[in-house]
């Protein structure tokens, strides 16, 4: 890890500027205390004087407060960021419900957790009085390198974060809450009330997830893979997005209807014609998360057509392409084929039509066979977890504090 704290230079500060401010200041307070206080003859003119020093004076106070903290980080300034939408709970709750911290962290200490590209992730330890924090919560923070901006994208933690939590639900809680909430010239011995935000907006509202230390181990190989396959990234957005406009429950599509608890029942007459619009949307975001990983789908009229197919499904999936598609009655690579062909394309490209034949339940097993090729892609490629843990050069450490809180628990109630 690096070093944390540094001297913060500003390479934009001069003596000039400091002192045309401080002469500013001067000016405006000797106009304001010589403003006439009756009708002298010279009124209307010091009034002008005193409010073109004061714009003069404020346009001065904002190009300095830009430059001590500039709105674009990472900078020289700001490195230093909240990951908001998540925190862990260092206490152990008793039967009496009364409460003790576990943790051996100390107020206002950082402890490394891990390296995400840009990224050097920490967990810290809120001072006590913390607005966001007031039982002991520690939360992540996230030193980000200014080389960021020499990066056409940047995939952050905290949106690999979001995902594997999404994939670890099984998509059926999608978690959208949380940011990059950017501190200036971080402190961390101060509560994060009291650190400095800048003129950037503040995440004070949104949900948090609270997350046990061993939730982090469940989230380490799919949080590496979605770091090294921008392909599954982008897959696994397609379909979550996929998910957010059509939900459906992963567990009963599973099943047949008759053993099924929600049935993914098509909208009222009344309904149908607004409702369309989503399915489109859904219908077209999930072949998007297969066409991520595979691509289009070949013409398949000839035998090399056919085996050329073949060829790049057992490269990109395990999930054998021969095999029979539970509800089409097709083979795997077929089933791709067809929906790709009756659904996918009509629906994207059509232009003045509506789409009435289309049904929730076609969107939704299109929806069903994204999630079952996104979960054998995830388990073909990512890493086994001692190697994520190295890749990421995740500090497990952490994971003696998850024994320690477990058999804290564990012993309130024996």
């Amino acid at each position: 890890m690096p070093i944390l704290f540094r001297q913060l230079t500003d390479p934009g500060a001069s003596v000039t500027d400091q002192e045309r401010l401080a002469t500013l200041r001067v000016r405006y307070e000797l106009a304001r205390e010589s403003l006439p206080s009756g009708d002298e003859m010279d009124a209307e003119e010091r009034h002008d004087e005193f409010a073109s020093i004061a714009v003069e004076l404020m346009s001065a106070d904002r190009a300095e407060s830009a430059r001590k903290a500039p709105p674009n980080p990472p900078n020289f300034a700001c490195q230093h960021a909240h990951l908001t939408g998540f925190s862990f709970d260092n206490t152990t709750r008793f039967l009496d419900n009364s409460s003790s911290i576990v943790s051996n962290f100390i107020q206002g200490q950082l402890i490394p957790l891990l390296r995400y590209q840009y990224e050097d992730v920490f967990l810290w330890d809120c001072p006590i009085g913390d607005e966001v924090a007031p039982r002991r919560r520690t939360v992540m923070v996230s030193q980000v390198s200014t080389d960021v901006g020499k990066s056409a994208v940047w995939i952050t933690f905290l949106s690999s974060l979001k995902i594997a939590a999404t994939i670890e639900q099984d998509y059926q809680e999608v978690f959208e809450e949380g940011g990059y909430e950017w501190m200036y010239y971080f402190t961390p011995t101060l509560s994060q009330i009291d650190q400095s935000f800048g003129s950037l907006p503040r995440d004070r509202c949104s949900p948090t997830k609270i997350l046990q230390y061993g939730d982090l181990l469940d989230y380490l190989p799919t949080v590496e893979l979605l770091l090294r396959d921008q392909l599954y990234y982008v897959a696994s957005q397609q379909l979550i997005s996929s998910i957010k406009t059509n939900s459906f429950c992963v567990t009963c599509a599973k099943y047949p209807q008759h053993r099924s608890t929600h049935h993914n029942s098509e909208p009222p007459i009344w309904e149908r014609a607004e409702f369309i619009p989503q399915l489109d949307s859904a219908m077209v975001q999930a072949a998007r998360s297969i066409e991520a990983l595979i691509g289009e789908p070949n013409a398949m009229k000839t035998a090399a057509d056919k085996h050329k197919m073949k060829e790049k499904w057992t490269k990109v999936f395990d999930l054998d392409p021969e095999a029979e598609h539970q509800t089409s009655g097709m083979t795997n690579i077929e089933h791709y084929k067809h929906v790709y062909d009756n659904y996918r394309n009509p629906t994207a490209h059509a232009r003045r039509e509506i789409s009435y034949k289309l049904k929730r339940g076609d969107c939704v097993n299109m929806q069903f066979f994204a999630y079952i090729l996104l979960q054998d892609y995830l388990k073909k490629h990512a890493l086994p977890l001692k190697e994520a843990i190295t890749q990421l050069e995740f500090n497990e450490e952490v994971l003696e504090l998850r024994d320690q809180i477990a058999l804290s628990r564990l012993s309130t109630h024996c």
